[in-house]
């Protein structure tokens, strides 16, 4: 696909045909991954999982190489995207989708990673000069091994050298939720340098057309309104069963959203079946924006009877979309914005509601099980802490909890 093609398919999704092996590989993640454990999705043109003796990529945010291995998409980016019925970067016409799990007992998150994670890398490397990001621990440590490679020139390329020098500090897998330092083009991906570390493999035809008839399908132009600085285009389906709305901005497309009525003609009761916004617009209040608007046209919204964890914190336990918040009533959350931090004070982002940086941490934590343990905390706009997860605390409430059962 050109890349110009690639562009207009991202900015008009509506205009891409469905495949039912992404739709089936969706079903069986969201099984998976409520199950727990790690997963990732890849790209095949042949029916194998396997690391490619030739594979040679360029990072132009490193300046150099990548690691060989095995890359992939997170399961969660992966299940957004196929849902916003968008196109993938990279090998996106490929015949096999292989959905795999894997061990992430040591991997690289380059989100989440510490100072003392980088510390300890660079003490191994012995290397006491080296470029800082500006973006955190972990694109440091990407940027330390790539100098390191580079002045340690070995046997091999330099593709297979990063694969070595990950190998040998103790690393078996890198995940990338956002920076863009393994794949600049891409920035939610993996990559698997110890293929020992994938368990359960699952294949998917790629490239069998799904019978899907689209909301806008049969029906009038969509109209455009603007709200918040932002073009929404938004169009009913036959008898008004759907509504579907399309986030714009200078005709870049940030979000959409589609609407379900599942009550009678006389009481209808519309709920958000499919709301999605792109990775890297999220935290600006889009989603909110397209609710409100929806809220405009067909009165109160109720949840999807089948929500997502994301949608689950999105609504954060309301019946219904109905009441605006004023400048008076900060809602449950407590007063915007609210900053995510990670462990102890490693800042995370910033985001205008409470939903939205809820939405971030459960993103985070599904994307990297070994994360989810962690320290995470949300504080809002007076520096209060209105949510935070400890796993201290659940040690030391299960320590109660058996010590009463001693004395029982």
């Amino acid at each position: 696909m050109r890349a110009q093609e690639f562009a207009e398919a991202r900015r008009n999704p509506e205009l891409n045909p469905k495949k039912s092996g992404r739709v089936d590989a969706v079903e069986f993640l969201r099984s998976a991954m409520g199950r727990g454990g790690a997963w990732g999705v890849s790209f095949t043109q042949v029916n194998k999982l396997g690391i490619n003796p030739a594979t040679s990529f360029n990072s132009g945010a490193l300046n150099a190489g990548t690691p060989a291995g095995v890359y992939f998409y997170p399961a969660s980016y992966f299940v957004r995207t196929v849902e916003a019925n968008e196109e993938f970067p990279f090998a996106n016409d490929a015949n096999f989708i292989q959905v795999f799990s894997y061990n992430p007992k040591h991997l690289l998150n380059l989100k989440t990673a510490t100072r003392y994670e980088e510390e300890t890398v660079n003490k191994k490397l012995g290397e006491s000069d080296y470029d800082d990001t500006g973006m955190g621990p972990g694109p440091n440590i990407m940027m330390s091994v790539a100098s390191y490679v580079q002045n340690h020139p070995g046997a091999t390329s330099e593709t297979w050298e990063l694969h070595r020098v990950f190998r040998k500090l103790g690393y078996d897998a890198i995940l990338d939720l956002g920076t863009g330092f393994i794949q600049e083009n891409e920035p939610y991906s993996g990559v698997i340098l110890d293929t020992g570390i994938i368990g359960q493999v699952k294949t998917f035809n790629n490239n069998q057309p799904a019978k899907v008839i689209d909301v806008g399908q049969g029906v009038a132009e969509s109209t455009t309104v603007e709200r918040d600085g932002i073009t929404l285009k938004y169009q009913f389906g036959a008898n008004k069963q759907k509504l579907k709305i399309v986030a714009l901005s200078n005709g870049r497309r940030l979000g959409s959203a589609v609407f379900q009525n599942y009550g009678p003609k006389d009481r209808p009761e519309y709920k958000g079946d499919q709301v999605e916004v792109d990775e890297r617009y999220r935290g600006q209040g889009i989603a909110t924006v397209m609710y409100d608007f929806a809220r405009e046209l067909v009165g109160k919204i109720y949840p999807s009877p089948t929500q997502t964890r994301d949608g689950e914190a999105f609504w954060k336990g309301k019946p219904v979309w109905e009441q605006e918040l004023n400048e008076f009533d900060p809602g449950e959350g407590g007063f915007g914005p609210f900053k995510v931090y990670y462990e102890q004070d490693y800042f995370i982002g910033q985001f205008p509601t409470y939903e939205e940086a809820k939405g971030e941490v459960d993103f985070l934590r599904n994307s990297d099980p070994k994360s989810a343990t962690h320290h995470w905390r949300i504080v809002d706009g007076t520096g209060q802490t209105v949510w935070e997860y400890d796993i201290g605390d659940e040690i030391d409430a299960e320590r109660r909890r058996q010590k009463f059962q001693r004395r029982g």
